[in-house]
């Protein structure tokens, strides 16, 4: 059967890694519209009386085989910063599938696209994987994908993931990064403004973040400038080398940060 792809985006990192499926073995998807009946004493099926009182809902259950494969089946990065697996074994897979594709918090929303047609919106309620005797190298996978909103009770109290145009290293003598068309197009329920960003980076393979200790702000309205400009970030890095850049938007409830946005992966900065 056709091809399909299950697409993981992490609203905080804002990170998105897709999985690309090349096979189907079975797909159900069953839409539920749950009704509750109340017969009446001594009266035909027809005087039944039918309540809805819970709203409808989607469901799917897919089913695939996992095999070696000669190609990562994994793009993009993941919540963890990860990009797939090195030998694309289908243990690999299997074990990326547990430690970075599972959803740990509601903050990881799903999109599933079936042969390129169907598309839903939701979570993973479950992910099953299996093998036997039988089969001792191909394992089947199953899934079961619920539509729907993913929401977290924290969402509405951070502003948004920015959102940048451009990334580029600084020139001359001072390691930093210029960050072109930055820009914040929510604040969260408790602020109606920025303060300014928190720009990091990482080294390219390792997992902590570190702060620039400087940022400047190119746009008319400063620090306070929610709309796209230009913001330069410098101090931290001592010697030159590829990079991992984010950034979240500061505001006064959340001073530390907000969401952050999606990861420059391996940025060559130098002096």
């Amino acid at each position: 059967m056709g091809a399909w792809e299950l697409k993981c985006t992490d609203d905080v990192t804002g990170n998105i890694i897709t999985y690309n499926g090349d096979n189907i073995v079975s797909c159900q998807i069953d839409y539920n519209t749950p009704v509750t009946p109340m017969p009446l004493p001594q009266s035909e099926d027809t005087k039944n009386i039918l309540i809805k009182v819970e709203g409808n809902s989607t469901t799917v259950n897919l089913s695939w085989k996992i095999r070696n494969l000669g190609a990562n089946p994994f793009s993009g990065t993941s919540r963890l910063g990860n990009t797939g697996t090195s030998g694309h074994t289908a243990i690999e897979i299997v074990e990326f599938f547990k430690t970075d594709i599972v959803p740990v918090t509601v903050s990881d929303s799903f999109e599933l696209t079936i042969a390129d047609v169907f598309v839903l919106q939701g979570t993973l309620q479950k992910v099953n994987m299996a093998i036997s005797s039988q089969s001792p190298v191909v394992w089947t996978a199953t899934i079961s994908f619920i539509n729907g909103n993913v929401a977290s009770s924290a969402d509405p109290d951070l502003a948004e993931a920015p959102q940048y145009s451009g990334m580029a290293s600084t020139t001359g003598t001072t390691r930093g990064v210029i960050i072109t068309s930055t820009h914040t197009d929510s604040f969260g329920s408790g602020d109606s403004t920025i303060t300014g960003y928190k720009v990091q980076y990482r080294p390219q393979g390792t997992d902590t973040w570190s702060n620039f200790s400087t940022v400047t702000y190119s746009g008319g309205g400063g620090a306070g400038q929610s709309t796209a400009q230009t913001v330069t970030a410098t101090g931290g890095i001592s010697s030159d080398g590829d990079y991992d850049i984010r950034l979240t938007a500061l505001t006064s409830t959340n001073p530390e940060g907000n969401k952050y946005s999606i990861i420059k992966l391996a940025l060559p900065i130098a002096a």
